[in-house]
């Protein structure tokens, strides 16, 4: 009651005072962009400018958005507002609203030919007003948006995985390391007989473990876009795990293309000391589940985009270590 009253108090004064509420508040949307890319969706970025003429703060309500792709409606969305103008001022805020690829798949029949789609947005600025005589409840603003956006029906798998054994010199300096008696035979033997998937006594008597050997881990990943859409990058940091255990992660820059397929590949060295039982248990199956989570930064012809996008992905899925 007692903030009711403070604001109608202000109101007569700005009365009193000349104050000019035959103005109105203006919005504007300064920046529409693509924000960000997954595998999965596009994500794009609203800046909303506001000026506020009042002599008291105003709020942004809502962001209505329609979305269409190539002329057929894919969803619609309202994001609460939350932003705050101060009295007299102007502010700005950003707002994101995500386009999942599945919800366009569904309404373009020839979507893996396609590799732009034309999208239109219609959007809808909600600000609601003080309670002044004459003044309507909200002031609503209406914008139209176009923007090309690539068509991206992605499918990664892992291909040529390797692990390349230490030499007898590292096998040396390891045992030596740990103040080990072990035969370096036997270390060789037992390291062999797990990667090759083979379990022998010497391979249970034998902590690799223990040890710190380095293993190099290589294998390719396959980034295919099942569209006429081309996914350009330069490098590629990833982090990858085999069912559930940490095995490696960095950044590479070796990426070859074939056809609409990016070849990434990766070349990585891991300790012996890594070697838990989900690692383990791969290695003497012979296959594993792998989960891959990296990122990059996508090229697109400069009037979709000048600068690069950034591309984030969680993949997963079985693969042969062997």
């Amino acid at each position: 009651m007692k903030k009711i009253l403070l604001f109608t108090a202000t109101l007569a004064l700005c009365a009193c005072a000349g104050a000019n509420f035959g103005s109105r508040p203006t919005a504007e949307i300064s920046r529409f962009d693509i924000d960000s890319l997954s595998l999965r969706d596009i994500t794009f970025v609203f800046d909303i400018s506001i000026s506020n003429p009042y002599p008291v703060g105003i709020s942004l309500e809502s962001l209505k958005t329609d979305f269409f792709v190539e002329g057929k409606q894919a969803f619609s969305t309202e994001t609460s507002g939350g932003l705050k103008i101060p009295a007299k001022q102007k502010a700005v805020t950003s707002l994101l609203v995500t386009l999942k690829y599945i919800d366009v798949i569904g309404i373009i029949s020839d979507y893996a030919q396609k590799d732009y789609l034309s999208t239109h947005i219609k959007t809808e600025i909600v600000i609601p007003l003080p309670e002044i005589p004459g003044m309507p409840p909200s002031l609503k603003f209406s914008y139209d948006l176009e923007k090309q956006i690539p068509a991206v029906k992605p499918r990664i798998s892992l291909a040529n995985f390797r692990v390349q054994e230490p030499t007898a010199d590292e096998i040396a300096a390891a045992l030596k390391a740990a103040g080990k008696a072990a035969a370096q035979n036997a270390v060789s033997s037992a390291l062999s007989s797990l990667l090759g998937g083979k379990t022998t006594t010497t391979t249970q008597q034998t902590d690799l473990s223990s040890l710190d050997l380095p293993l190099v881990v290589s294998f390719d990943i396959e980034l295919a876009n099942e569209t006429a859409a081309v996914l350009e990058f330069a490098e590629l940091d990833y982090d990858f795990a085999v069912n559930g255990a940490p095995l490696v992660k960095g950044l590479t820059r070796e990426i070859t293309r074939r056809g609409n397929v990016s070849v990434v590949s990766v070349a990585n060295r891991f300790s012996t000391r890594s070697l838990g039982s989900a690692l383990v248990d791969a290695f003497r199956s012979g296959s594993g589940e792998f989960s891959l989570g990296g990122g990059t930064a996508v090229r697109f012809p400069e009037e979709i985009r000048k600068t690069p996008v950034p591309l984030r992905f969680t993949e997963g899925g079985k693969f042969n270590l062997r």
